[in-house]
């Protein structure tokens, strides 16, 4: 019988066993209670090349309006 090594079967003999009671009829002292797992969201974009291009835009966009009200301030103190 396994294992070979008394010291081992004891200590083996200690663990309880696990189960989950939805996959066994087995009764057991410790059960497994079910837990629902949610999804994890990355937040790598799924589309690469139009993330970079949206970035791009964006960025090009603060800059105008950066010039802009630079514009307006050189304009005002005049």
């Amino acid at each position: 019988m396994w294992p070979e090594d008394l010291s081992l079967k004891l200590l083996l003999d200690k663990v309880p066993v696990l189960t989950a009671p939805w996959l066994s009829q087995i009764e057991t002292s410790r059960s497994l209670i079910p837990t629902h797992v949610k999804l994890l969201r990355t937040t790598a974009p799924k589309d690469m090349k139009a993330a970079k291009g949206l970035r791009r835009e964006g960025r090009a966009k603060a800059k105008a309006k950066e010039r802009r009200q630079a514009k307006a301030e050189k304009q005002k103190t005049k």
